[in-house]
């Protein structure tokens, strides 16, 4: 049978579309009314299986922290509630996409100021993400496999949850909120209350580099910290740096130490370009690979404020 030349030119048509990247053509129709989040671009070739907007400002929850269950009730590290307008999309990635491919396409697309990340098994059990905080149990499969992050981003506040089902299928959630009023939440603004409530804090948007030193990026963020570091002024306090990669455990150790002693410098740094701020005693300290955390080893900057042994046993 011979195809004739209108049928030809729309495959071809239908085969440099498929092709042509970013955004082009979705590998299946998304639900009916859904849309792309404004300013937000989709992963190539994914499509959309799930849509909400409620455009009426109400009460909401939005997630920057851990998820526990404990005694079987739900327990949320950190959150914030404001009265906001909701737009929700779930995206389902098309065959060979990666957790990793997805997480790093939607952080190129939001960059700005996060909040909050975690992945693996540091963000709890994917099926309360699934189906307590997000309510789609689409959403739910191997705790080793979810990322989540939060983000300000263009006066909204963006969650988004990356996870691989035991099937291989890859979905994205986004959760756009758009507060009432202006939040100006900046990251690291739950430090104060994290090392109050349970004496050390992990400094969110900020992970040192390899040989000890970080990014212009992190810089500014380290050195924004004084003012939430102000009520422990005067108060003995340990910057621990935990790095992981290549290299010998006794390597690690001496340049982690080089990266705790940078991070002193730039919070100083940053305390002494406030009038009237005064910060705690802050002593490096490199942890190198040891003191692991549980499921995946990040490099990671943490502010560590000694508690009396009778707090830590209740007493």
């Amino acid at each position: 049978m011979t195809m004739n030349t209108h049928a030809f030119s729309v495959v071809m048509l239908l085969a440099l579309l498929a092709g042509l990247g970013p955004g082009a053509v979705a590998a299946n129709p998304d639900i009916a009314g859904s849309r792309d989040p404004y300013g937000v671009e989709r992963f190539p070739r994914s499509w959309i299986v799930n849509y909400e907007r409620d455009e009426e400002p109400r009460q909401r929850d939005f997630v920057m922290g851990r998820v526990d269950r404990i005694r079987r009730e739900l327990r949320v590290e950190d959150q914030l509630r404001l009265d906001a307008s909701i737009e929700t999309v779930t995206y389902q990635m098309p065959d060979g996409a990666s957790v990793g491919e997805v997480v790093q396409h939607f952080r190129d697309e939001l960059g700005g100021d996060l909040l909050f990340r975690c992945e693996g098994r540091g963000c709890g059990r994917s099926n309360d993400w699934a189906n307590q905080i997000f309510n789609q149990a689409i959403l739910y499969g191997p705790d080793v496999n979810q990322y989540y992050a939060a983000w300000e981003w263009q006066g909204r506040l963006v969650g988004m949850y990356v996870i691989e089902r035991g099937n291989r299928r890859v979905y994205a959630h986004l959760q756009l909120l758009e507060p009432q009023e202006v939040t100006g939440i900046q990251p690291n603004v739950l430090l104060a209350r994290r090392l109050s409530e349970r004496g050390w804090a992990p400094i969110e948007a900020v992970t040192p580099a390899s040989n000890g030193d970080f990014a212009e990026s992190d810089q500014r963020v380290l050195a924004t910290l004084a003012q939430e570091l102000a009520r422990f002024s005067g108060q003995d306090m340990y910057l621990v740096c935990h790095l992981y990669g290549p290299g010998s455990p006794e390597d690690l150790l001496t340049v982690s130490q080089r990266c705790a002693e940078r991070g002193v410098e730039l919070i100083s740094l940053g305390a002494d370009a406030v009038a009237d701020v005064a910060t705690p005693s802050l002593t490096p300290h490199g942890a190198g690979p040891f003191l692991p955390r549980t499921p995946a080893n990040r490099s990671r900057l943490e502010l560590v404020l000694p508690i009396e042994v009778s707090r830590l046993v209740g007493e």
